[in-house]
């Protein structure tokens, strides 16, 4: 007999975890085309939802954070606060890699600190 590995089970060999019998070969094409065609369209459909669900909820996520977090201050502090929380989000949405402290002539040791702080 031969040692069975775990991928044996994985894999559409035709033998399952409970022992029923091989597939036919013609199972196991049908089996593979399906993978290959279906893989991408699932992967497109999910990334088509996951996209537009993250564009819009971070946003809106972040905003409720703040204002539970802010409730108690003044009204207009708060909006201002909000707003420029709801911005940032965007703005690492749209833009992650925007590092415009980078450009400056900043000595090593600070522009760590700084770029962190903006980031």
């Amino acid at each position: 007999m031969k040692e069975i590995s775990d991928l044996h089970y994985l894999s559409p060999s035709g033998c399952t975890f409970w022992g029923k019998k091989p597939w036919s070969r013609k199972k196991k094409i049908l089996w593979q085309l399906g993978t290959l065609v279906g893989a991408p369209v699932g992967i497109a459909l999910l990334a088509g939802i996951a996209v537009p669900a993250m564009i819009i909820g971070i946003p809106i996520w972040v905003g409720r954070k703040l204002y539970a977090r802010f409730k108690t201050t003044t009204k207009h502090k708060r909006n201002i606060i909000i707003t420029s929380g709801v911005a940032a989000s965007v703005r690492k949405l749209y833009l992650p890699n925007l590092h415009p402290i980078l450009s400056c002539d900043i000595p090593k040791g600070k522009h760590r600190v700084i770029s962190f702080l903006l980031t």
